[in-house]
């Protein structure tokens, strides 16, 4: 394996509007982590699109001029139109970058590209330049898109052959779940050289707050799916049998303005807290004195970075039950919310848990040595790197 090092590997991704900098993203920080591994494995490393960091959320809040307005009125009134308009930038920017890296004619060893709508960049290079290709897929591009924006778009058939050209290129196929690699098998009819790494972003150990109180917190975006609002319902529901009990929001997200209201209207607003983003030293003060991580809801492919977060801080888990969160963690580990009765169920749960620390103690030490063994960092980039080094071996298939 030695003697790969050195070698140089590119690492993209094809949309202008990211940045590998950007710390409020769970793809940037993921992809930074790997980056970094390959780097201290004796790699040479380069990232694309190369932007200045972007910590700015990724909603804007509060923010009122023409264009913005413009762009919402045309989403609500006319969401096909919106997002073929929207899926045909994306592609268009998706081909700059590919002409923007040929230029540089650089050599490259191994391309690494985390798949995003529309592009064939990877697939394009590795014809062109020559070299192995790894693509991380980590949703159904077409599903995701129109999960995001309201509506499927006229751009449809090209974001579809540009997927399945990127997947059938790739020399080997990173997915997050075992979920994602069955719906790549089944739709791609690909079954050799895929291989399931979480995503997980290893944090500095935590000192838990040993006299935590009844804290409940989310950690993550406020997206439809994530169902914040399941959540500040259970907790108003349950509030008034526990009241030493608070509850922390954290993040942004498209329903940042619904779970505003709802919290501001709530008779326990006082005891609700709607941080927006946070910096590291106060996500980590949050998260040690939280005595309950909820992770209300999820698409079935979705693999929520704050689980992991809430395992690796000693955290008790209440979690949606999607198939891919039920590959990840068993039922010794976390609560699942029953998704025939998301509300009821989730009141049960937090109940059971403020009541019986004996339960959140157990379910704690589960999901924390499986935090310290497959999960771990030493084993996952172990993974990850065995896989770099066999795909640059065996060379473009």
């Amino acid at each position: 394996m030695d003697s790969l090092k050195s070698r140089s590997i590119l690492v993209l991704l094809a949309d202008h509007d990211f940045s590998f900098s950007n710390s409020k993203s769970a793809v940037s920080q993921y992809l930074t982590t790997l980056c970094l591994s390959l780097t201290q494995n004796g790699y040479n490393v380069v990232c694309y699109p190369c932007n200045i960091p972007n910590d700015k959320p990724t909603t804007a809040i509060g923010k009122n001029n023409f264009f913005v307005n413009s762009k919402k009125l045309l989403k609500r009134i006319f969401p096909y139109i919106y997002s073929g308009l929207l899926a045909r930038k994306k592609i268009a920017s998706a081909k700059i970058i590919e002409t923007e890296i040929l230029a540089q004619k650089s050599n490259f060893d191994l391309i690494i590209e985390f798949l995003v709508l529309g592009s064939k960049v990877g697939a394009n290079l590795k014809n062109k330049l020559k070299v192995p290709l790894i693509i991380i897929c980590d949703s159904p591009l077409p599903e995701q898109f129109a999960e995001m924006n309201g509506s499927k778009s006229f751009m449809k058939n090209k974001i579809i052959e540009a997927e399945r050209k990127s997947l059938k290129e790739a020399d080997m196929i990173i997915c997050y779940s075992e979920s994602m690699k069955s719906y790549i098998n089944k739709v791609f009819s690909l079954t050799e050289n895929i291989h399931v790494l979480p995503c997980i972003v290893w944090k500095d150990k935590l000192v838990p707050d040993k006299l935590k109180s009844k804290n409940i917190g989310f950690i993550g975006s406020f997206l439809s799916w994530h169902k914040v609002d399941v959540l500040v319902k259970a907790f108003e529901s349950i509030a008034e049998d526990y009241p030493d009990a608070k509850l922390t929001l954290v993040g942004y997200g498209q329903e940042w303005n619904k779970i505003k209201s709802l919290v501001v209207e709530s008779v326990y607003a006082p005891r609700i807290k709607l941080t927006g983003f946070v910096d590291d030293n106060r996500l980590s003060i949050i998260k040690s004195e939280m005595l309950i991580g909820v992770m209300p809801g999820s698409n079935w492919y979705g693999s929520p970075l704050k689980l992991f977060e809430y395992a690796e801080a000693e955290i008790a888990i209440i979690t949606a039950k999607t198939p891919t969160i039920c590959d990840l963690f068993s039922e010794e580990e976390v609560l699942f919310i029953d998704p025939e009765n998301n509300l009821q169920s989730l009141c049960s749960h937090l109940r059971l848990l403020l009541d019986d620390a004996d339960l959140r103690e157990r379910m704690i030490e589960k999901a924390q040595t499986k935090m310290q063994t497959i999960y771990s960092k030493s084993q996952q980039l172990y993974t990850f790197n065995q896989i770099i080094s066999k795909t640059i071996s065996s060379g473009i298939k």
